[in-house]
């Protein structure tokens, strides 16, 4: 799986944004016109309204600040906030892409302008925004952890190793700049490095499922097999579900444990059947079997081929699981 980051669960990325909030503050400029004095007391209102948590009175009356101001700046700041609080970062962005052109010397315009790109999946708006803020302050933690995460998606490997590195030297104490740099290395083939990084960010929060889960698959693809199997029991103590006993049941299959593996996998099947994931992982313990007898144990290869139909049946664009349905259907090209 792709390793998560700290956002969105696949053998998975999850990419944690670290969103802080600004207070606004109210302007010492009294502009001349009546329009733009207007503007200005509707912003008094909105950010009174805002304060005692009337949330759409205060959007109201701030967007109606910038019809009749739009000059001013701390209409569109705590705008921005709203929308983002909301989850509406198109609505956000627009704000912070104003503040971005009309005070471009404020490192949160630009930082708040690549997080809600970000969002938006507009991964390469979000790096110039990001770069822009960085450019103003070489040493913002948030700015460079986050454009590492972008770089990441874009497929940019060895740019995000920099940036995420480089927030692990200004914040070595946070466990989520480890953790995604630990994913970027896995993604260059670091193993050896991403290891170590997942184990500096377990230092600094040792209960953490998605750093135990990246760390386990790290150790699997080393082929620590037993390391990785331990992990996966650890994680699945405190976070029993399909997908983490599919991954413990992998963990039994390569050390060779291969009934506790079945036990396992028999068990989250009993509870959904049409778990794709754990029908493969058992076709693969079966197979595994089988490849152990010589070839000589047909039952396995007839077990695994059943449930590469199943699998296949209920998503016919698994590529790999194709080519090992093709691969094992006939027996006699694997006999001794």
């Amino acid at each position: 799986m792709i390793h998560r980051t700290h956002l969105p669960g696949r053998a998975t990325v999850a990419i944690v944004l670290i969103l802080l909030t600004g207070c606004a503050t109210q302007p010492t400029r009294r502009p001349v016109s009546s329009s733009a004095t207007r503007g200005l007391d509707q912003y008094i209102q909105g950010y009174q309204a805002y304060k005692r948590g009337e949330i759409e009175l205060a959007r109201q009356s701030l967007e109606s600040a910038i019809i009749n101001n739009p000059d001013l700046r701390m209409p569109r700041v705590l705008l921005g906030e709203i929308y983002r609080t909301q989850n509406n970062y198109t609505a956000a962005a627009r704000q912070y892409e104003v503040l971005a052109r009309i005070d471009p010397y404020t490192l949160n315009n630009h930082y708040y302008l690549g997080v809600c790109y970000q969002f938006l999946s507009r991964f390469k708006e979000a790096a110039v925004a990001y770069l822009k803020g960085l450019e103003l302050d070489p040493q913002d933690f948030k700015s460079n952890m986050n454009l590492g995460t972008v770089y990441l998606a874009l497929g940019e490997v060895d740019q995000a190793v920099r940036y995420l590195d480089k927030a692990t030297q200004i914040n070595p104490s946070s466990s989520v700049a480890w953790s995604n740099l630990g994913v970027a290395l896995d993604a260059r083939n670091s193993l050896v490095l991403a290891e170590t990084a997942y184990r500096k960010a377990l230092e600094r929060d040792p209960d953490s499922q998605t750093i135990l889960q990246n760390l386990a698959n790290n150790l699997s693809a080393q082929r620590k097999v037993g390391e990785a199997k331990l992990l996966w029991e650890q994680v699945v103590s405190k976070n029993k579900t399909p997908f983490t006993l599919t991954r413990l049941a992998e963990a039994y299959t390569s050390v060779g444990d291969f009934d506790l593996a079945k036990t396992t996998l028999d068990s989250v099947l009993a509870q959904d059947p049409r778990y794709i994931p754990a029908l493969n992982a058992l076709a693969s313990n079966f197979i595994r079997q089988y490849e152990l007898s010589g070839f000589t144990d047909d039952n396995y290869r007839v077990a695994a081929v059943e449930l590469l139909r199943k699998s296949l049946a209920l998503n016919g664009k698994q590529t790999r699981v194709a080519e090992e349905l093709q691969k094992w259907s006939q027996a006699s090209s694997f006999s001794p």
